[in-house]
């Protein structure tokens, strides 16, 4: 991908995509976090996050006058969020999995799942050049809660670190914080 030049003739390069960091945030008006009282130390770091994916629906008709049909955005829908991650011997989203499940066993419906619920902020740095930690992206997953929990396959014949996966369903994410540009590099 080719880089981007400023007029002073400076190079902006690509954003790199293996600085980044994910943490809950309370949701205004719930109890407190389900991760707080678990472990007191989330956030946790992960070695990959993907589903950053949104999907508009398109909505097609015809307008009686037009040959051509018009098209109209419909419902938008938000993937869900799976991390990666060596396993933690703190076990902090596998409790947070085992709370969920307990709570869809409540045959009588009396625990809501909104201390099930926070949101996710996932954040996006440039640790290179003179400025460290550099925040270039932000994006905010809203009400999300496991729901599956995976340890990779144990082998004996490996000495490669276990990993364990989560996937969150989201409501939705927007992106809260971006800069225009990286870090900035002069040509010489």
């Amino acid at each position: 991908m080719p880089s981007m030049r400023t007029s002073n003739n400076k190079r902006h390069d690509p954003f790199r995509k293996f600085q980044f960091t994910l943490h809950t945030e309370a949701i205004q008006g719930t109890a407190p976090s389900i991760l707080t009282a678990i472990n007191p130390q989330f956030p946790v770091s992960f070695t990959e996050i993907s589903g950053l994916r949104s999907e508009t629906e398109l909505v097609e008709y015809k307008e009686g006058h037009l040959v051509y049909g018009r098209k109209m955005p419909g419902r938008t829908t938000f993937d869900n969020i799976s991390c990666s991650r060596g396993m933690d011997p703190n076990g902090v989203l596998q409790n947070w999995r085992n709370t969920v499940i307990e709570g869809s066993m409540d045959p009588l419906g009396k625990q809501g799942d909104e201390h099930l619920r926070q949101n996710l902020v996932i954040s996006l740095y440039d640790r290179r050049g003179k400025e460290n930690n550099l925040l270039l992206k932000q994006w905010k997953c809203y009400e999300a809660f496991p729901v599956s929990y995976e340890v990779e396959d144990l082998s004996g014949g490996s000495s490669d670190v276990l990993v364990e996966r989560v996937e969150f369903a989201i409501e939705w994410w927007e992106l809260v914080t971006s800069t225009a540009h990286g870090v900035a590099y002069a040509d010489d």
